[in-house]
């Protein structure tokens, strides 16, 4: 608890400096000046480097870190055909790979399981994702407001403590397919659509959670071709590309397939486990401190009703309102830069609040995505939502990793209740910045 209170206490305090001394300063004078940042860009990545995989070291979650070491050593010993038929369909194709390279330089170096260059080779892709997740806000905040803005985007990034937690402490992989979606609204924003199909499919490729982020695609789509002196070439261009996308994502899991005399079998295998993993978990949340755990439902079964209709039905209504709301958002945005990364954070925190079978993680994403929005426009409300989202997604995890006892569990717990309302809180403020920003007119 104390080590907790001292991150929230010290971020608090870089966000407030950031703000009052960079932000609110520069978007007012709105200043652009550019300078060479090398120096000082190094000396934060290597301090960021530093903090992050010494930091990496003291802890690791037994469980996950467990079931990565098995699908090492079963992949240099069996290799890629048959794993799904074997493990289930628990990470896409990009994450198995990423794995069986960790496992051939622990061959290679005769790296034992579970010792502490293991553990650090496994965590090291994430690690190193939020590297460039820092670089690409710099990019960014260089861009729109200036170099100071877009070094100080870089620090608080990579000292954000929720990003610490997940990828250093935790050593879960969301950092990884996060840099693909904020790269995807990076190439949006850029007018380089092509690019941003890969950038989707590498998402889904290292996390199922990537085709969250359909509407954002689309809406490109809409706003970038159809809309946009659409002619057959480009049309198809468009089409045929994005199509190539899709058969990279196809050919990723032949390795899955073939090799082992079941190809039959594996594909079968492979094209159910896709459904089950949109339906597993069938509970109302899974450890997503949301509306839902605000009721006291976490670990409910999704099958229960509110007011004669089951969570799972109000969680498709959420959706179907989401995607509406969203496209609202897009087509009012019109060709503003910072919609895309705004409406994807939106339909994150937004599917994370009130959808069902959400797990703790799943916010992540909703923070790099506020940072780039606010960037490319500041907005205090974004401000505040990227410093709640933090916050909010760093108690979730920690009380999870942490304070979770499934022997002695209370679903009404504080800890629950408070983070859940915190987070639905924080919602409120960035949907407030949106209307603001989209939806009210102020004369200047």
């Amino acid at each position: 608890m104390y080590k907790l209170l001292s991150a929230t206490i010290f971020f608090l305090v870089v966000m407030a400096v950031s703000y009052i001394f960079v932000f609110k300063k520069l978007h007012k004078s709105d200043s652009s000046e550019k300078k060479d940042d090398t120096f000082y860009l190094i000396l934060i990545i290597i301090t960021a480097c530093i903090v992050k995989f010494a930091g990496s070291l003291f802890y690791y979650e037994r469980g996950d870190m467990g079931a990565f070491i098995t699908w090492i050593n079963n992949l240099q010993k069996n290799g890629f055909a048959g794993f799904y038929t074997k493990y289930g369909l628990c990470y896409p194709p990009l994450h198995i790979f990423m794995i069986y390279i960790i496992g051939i330089i622990c061959s290679l170096f005769n790296i034992g399981n579970f010792t502490t260059i293991q553990i650090l080779l496994i965590k090291s892709p994430a690690l190193i994702c939020d590297i460039l997740t820092g670089l690409l806000l710099y990019k960014i905040g260089r861009k729109y407001i200036s170099s100071k803005a877009g070094l100080t985007a870089c620090t608080i990034y990579l000292l954000n403590p929720a990003v610490f937690f997940n990828s250093g402490i935790w050593g879960q992989m969301d950092s990884i397919y996060t840099l693909c979606i904020v790269l995807m609204c990076y190439l949006v924003s850029e007018k380089k659509l092509k690019l941003a199909y890969f950038a989707f499919a590498a998402s889904i490729l290292f996390k199922y959670q990537g085709v969250i982020f359909t509407p954002i695609i689309i809406f490109a789509v809409i706003d970038q071709v159809i809309l946009d002196k659409c002619t057959a070439k480009k049309f198809f261009t468009h089409l045929f590309t994005g199509l190539g996308a899709i058969a990279a994502m196809a050919v990723c899991h032949l390795p899955f397939i073939f090799g082992n005399g079941m190809a039959a079998s594996n594909a079968n295998t492979i094209t159910s486990a896709y459904g089950e993993a949109l339906t597993a978990y069938r509970y109302a949340s899974v450890n997503a401190y949301n509306f839902w755990a605000m009721l006291g439902l976490n670990w409910h079964t999704q099958e229960d009703t509110f007011l004669s209709i089951t969570y799972n039905t109000w969680g498709t209504i959420a959706i179907v309102l989401l995607v509406a709301a969203a496209f609202i958002i897009s087509m009012r945005a019109g060709k503003s830069a910072e919609k895309y990364p705004l409406t994807a954070a939106f339909i994150m925190s937004t599917m994370f609040l009130f959808s069902v079978r959400m797990h703790e993680r799943y916010l992540f994403p909703a923070i790099p995505l506020l940072l780039a929005a606010f960037l490319m426009k500041p907005g205090i409300e974004l401000f505040i939502a990227y410093c709640g989202f933090t916050l909010m997604n760093l108690y979730n995890c920690a009380h999870v990793l942490f304070y979770y006892n499934p022997y002695n569990y209370n679903p009404k717990a504080p800890a629950i209740v408070l983070t859940s309302a915190g987070t639905i809180l924080f919602w409120l403020v960035l949907v407030f910045g949106i209307i603001r920003q989209y939806f009210i007119k102020i004369k200047k």
